[in-house]
């Protein structure tokens, strides 16, 4: 996740493929069984569709910079991180992770 995040940070125009099943980030997840198939895969439907329904996402080839763009447009609009907590607010990650205090200074956005 790092190498890909890193390089995505740095080009901003690097294209992104959204699909619906397991993918490239998978790879490695201990809780990959196999293609399409998680060991947890009620939390990660349930962390994906909350993702594709804020944003409007169908399966398709996005900019990264679009991602962003449409991640601003939906969560940064100077409100306190509701949306953000609704989608993920049950990850394990999310009372540790920096991810509303970078969306809220645009840390992303060009």
């Amino acid at each position: 996740m790092d190498i890909v995040t890193k390089r995505l940070r740095n080009n901003p125009d690097e294209k992104v493929e959204i699909i619906f099943t397991t993918d490239c980030l998978c790879s490695d997840c201990p809780s990959k069984v196999s293609e399409g198939v998680c060991k947890t895969d009620e939390k990660v439907q349930r962390f994906d569709k909350g993702v594709i329904d804020a944003f409007e996402l169908k399966e398709g080839v996005y900019s990264y910079q679009e991602l962003i763009t449409k991640l601003d447009e939906q969560l940064g609009a100077g409100k306190e991180d509701e949306r953000l907590k609704a989608i993920c607010g049950d990850c394990e990650w999310y009372p540790v992770s920096a991810c509303w205090r970078n969306i809220r200074d645009k840390k992303y956005v060009l």
